[in-house]
C-alpha cells in the first residue's frame, strides 16, 4: 500500500476536476421530480420553517389517515431544518433548487474520498472517478434523501484526520472533524458508526502507534447530550425511539439479507466486468460456494414470474454480492493471521502494520453497515448500502494493485469498469428520471382533463410524488374520516404509492366504486427501478429483493374508479 503525497496545487486541480465532472454529469438531472419519501421532507421542512422549536410535534398526512406521530421517532429534524433555510431563502423553491444545493454534498462526498483513497490505493484519482459513477451513489445523488448527505460529511470528517497538519494545531483538526461528525449522525442517526470508525485512522497514519479517539469522545459525548434533551422533552431517547419506529412493518429477514446482496453486486459498479474481477480475487474454489450459496437462494426466494428477474438477474447479483462480501472478509483473515505473526518493535511503523491498520479499518467499517443493514433496519434498500461503497472500492482497488495484474492488464480492467458503469449508472437514472416524472406528468395527461370536465369530485389516493403534485395542483385527497363519496364521484390511485384501495376504505365504500380505465405511464428504456411484477425494489424490498430488472411493463399505471350508489 503507497501513501500518496501529491503537492497541494495538483491535488487542488485535481478535486477541481472532480467537482466539474460531478456538475457534468448529474447537471442534467436537476429537474428530477421529487418521488418516494423526498416529499416527506419537504413537509417536514415547511413545517419547521413555521415551528422552529418544536420539531417532534409534526402531523403528517399519509394514504389515506392523519396520523399523529407517523414519522417524528423515525427521521432525525435537521434535514428538515436545511430544507426550512432554503424555503426561507427561496421561498418557491422546486426540484432545480433543492437538487443543485443537494449537488454540493455529493461534490464534498467525491473530493474527501479522493484524499482517504490517496493514502490506500495508488490509482486515487481513478478510483474516486469509479465512486463518483457507482450507480447506487450516482442515483442517490440525484435526490434529497437523508443519506448521501450524511455519508459526505462523515468523509469529510475522515478527509480532515487524514490531511497533513502541525502537531500543535491537532486540536483544531479534532474539533472540526468531530463537527463533521455529529453533523453527520445529525441527519442519519446509523451515520454515527463513522464516529466509531474513525480512532482508527490514528493508526493507519502512525504506523499502529496511536489512537485518534477526540473526535469519536466529543461526538459520542455530543450524543450524550442530545439524547439527554429528547429524553427530558419526549420522555424517550430519540434515537431509539427511531430504531422502533421503522418497523412500519414485520421484517422478512430472509428477503433482507438477498436484497442487500443484490444490491451490493448489483449497484456498486456494472455487474458483468465486477463479476470475473471478483471470481479472478476470490479464487475458482471461494467461486464455486458463492455460486451454489445464490443458486440455493435463487430457487427459495418468492419469484415473480418474469424469467429475467427470477433466473437471470437475481442469481447474477446475489452471486455478484456474496463474492464481494467474501473477498471484503478476507480483510478479518489478514487481521487474525498477522496477530501471529512476531514483528519487531523498531518495525511496527512500517508498510505491514499500514497495511495491517488498513485491513481492520476497511472490515470494521463493512461490518459495521452490513450488520446494520441486516440486523436492525425493517426493509432493504440501495440507499441504505451506499454507506459500504467507500470501503468496498477501495478493498477492491487495493487487492487488484496486490494481485499482481500487470499495468495493461489493469488499465484494461479500469477502461472496461468506467465505459460500462456510467453508461450504466446514466441508463438507469434516465429510467428513475421517467418514473419520477409519471406523477408530476400525470397531472397533464389529457384523460385526466376530460375526466376534470365531469359532474362527479376526483379524489386522489396516494403518497410520495402523487401527494406532492396532486396538492401543487388543487386536487383533493381522500380521506376515509374526513370524506362522504358521493355518486358519480372518481377514485384515481396509483399503483406504486400506497396500500391497495381494499385495505385504505371502509368496505361499503370500497364496494361501491366500478374501474373505469387504467392510464399507464410507458418508459423508453426496459430498465424498471421498482415493479411488482419484476421483483424490482430499488427503494424498498418490499416491492422487491432486486434493485433493478429488464422489462417493458409501464413504469406505473394510475387506476380510475368511478364511484356507484
Amino acid at each position: 500500500m503507497k501513501i500518496a503525497k501529491a503537492g497541494s496545487g495538483r491535488s487542488l486541480m485535481l478535486n477541481g476536476l472532480l467537482a466539474l465532472l460531478c456538475l457534468v454529469l448529474l447537471g442534467p438531472f436537476v429537474n428530477k421530480a421529487f418521488h418516494i419519501d423526498e416529499v416527506f421532507y419537504l413537509v417536514f421542512g415547511k413545517y419547521v420553517l413555521h415551528n422552529p422549536t418544536e420539531p417532534f410535534k409534526i402531523r403528517y398526512f399519509s394514504g389515506t389517515h392523519q396520523y399523529e406521530h407517523a414519522y417524528y421517532v423515525t427521521h432525525t429534524p435537521l434535514p428538515a431544518y436545511i430544507n426550512a433555510l432554503v424555503y426561507k431563502v427561496v421561498p418557491r423553491a422546486g426540484e432545480k433548487t433543492f437538487h443543485v444545493i443537494y449537488l454540493i454534498f455529493y461534490v464534498a462526498l467525491v473530493v474527501s474520498f479522493h484524499r482517504i483513497a490517496g493514502h490506500f490505493v495508488q490509482r486515487s484519482f481513478i478510483w474516486t472517478v469509479l465512486l463518483l459513477v457507482s450507480p447506487g451513489l450516482f442515483l442517490s445523488g440525484q435526490s434529497i434523501y437523508p443519506d448521501l448527505a450524511p455519508l459526505s460529511l462523515g468523509l469529510m470528517g475522515f478527509a480532515i484526520l487524514f490531511g497533513p497538519g502541525p502537531e500543535q494545531r491537532k486540536w483544531l483538526t479534532y474539533i472540526s472533524a468531530a463537527i463533521m461528525f455529529i453533523l453527520s449522525w445529525m441527519m442519519a442517526y446509523p451515520l454515527f458508526l463513522l464516529t466509531l470508525i474513525s480512532p482508527l485512522i490514528g493508526k493507519i497514519k502512525t504506523g499502529g502507534r496511536f489512537w485518534y479517539l477526540g473526535p469519536a469522545l466529543i461526538s459520542t459525548a455530543s450524543l450524550g447530550l442530545v439524547s439527554c434533551m429528547t429524553l427530558c422533552q419526549m420522555g424517550s431517547l430519540h434515537f431509539m425511539l427511531s430504531l422502533e419506529g421503522s418497523f412500519v412493518v414485520e421484517p422478512d429477514r430472509l428477503i433482507i439479507l438477498a436484497s442487500l446482496l443484490c444490491n451490493l453486486g448489483g449497484c456498486l459498479l456494472f455487474p458483468l466486468v465486477l463479476l470475473p474481477v471478483l471470481f479472478y480475487l476470490n479464487g475458482a474454489a471461494t467461486s464455486g460456494v458463492c455460486a451454489l450459496v445464490s443458486a440455493i437462494l435463487t430457487v427459495i426466494l418468492p419469484r415473480c414470474g418474469l424469467f429475467c428477474s427470477d433466473w437471470l438477474l437475481t442469481p447474477l447479483l446475489l452471486w455478484i454480492g456474496l463474492l464481494l462480501v467474501s473477498y471484503a472478509a478476507q480483510a478479518l483473515k489478514n487481521v487474525w493471521t498477522a496477530k501471529r505473526v512476531k514483528v519487531p518493535l523498531t518495525e511496527r511503523a512500517g508498510p505491514f502494520f499500514r497495511d495491517l491498520w488498513f485491513d481492520r479499518f476497511s472490515a470494521v467499517w463493512i461490518v459495521l453497515f452490513l450488520g446494520f443493514n441486516l440486523v436492525v433496519v425493517a426493509f432493504g434498500a440501495v440507499r441504505y448500502t451506499i454507506h459500504c461503497t467507500p470501503p468496498l472500492l477501495l478493498v477492491l482497488g487495493n487487492g487488484l494493485e496486490r494481485s499482481g495484474l500487470s499495468n495493461k492488464a489493469m488499465n484494461r480492467i479500469i477502461a472496461l469498469f468506467l465505459a460500462l458503469t456510467l453508461l450504466f449508472s446514466l441508463a438507469l437514472s434516465r429510467a428513475d428520471y421517467e418514473f419520477a416524472d409519471c406523477y408530476r406528468g400525470f397531472f397533464y395527461t389529457p384523460q385526466l382533463q376530460r375526466f376534470k370536465e365531469g359532474p362527479g369530485t376526483i379524489y386522489l389516493v396516494g403518497k410520495f410524488g402523487f401527494r406532492y403534485y396532486g396538492d401543487s395542483q388543487g386536487y383533493a385527497f381522500y380521506g376515509r374520516d374526513s370524506v362522504r363519496l358521493e355518486y358519480g364521484d372518481l377514485i384515481i390511485q396509483p399503483r406504486y404509492c400506497g396500500a391497495p384501495l381494499s385495505a385504505l376504505m371502509p368496505p361499503a365504500e370500497f364496494n361501491r366504486l366500478f374501474k373505469l380505465t387504467v392510464i399507464e405511464c410507458p418508459g423508453t428504456l426496459p430498465l424498471r427501478l421498482v415493479q411488482y411484477d419484476g421483483n424490482a425494489g430499488f427503494y424498498c424490498s418490499l416491492v422487491g429483493h432486486l434493485p433493478y430488472t429488464i422489462s417493458n411493463k409501464p413504469l406505473e399505471e394510475f387506476s380510475v374508479y368511478l364511484v356507484g350508489r
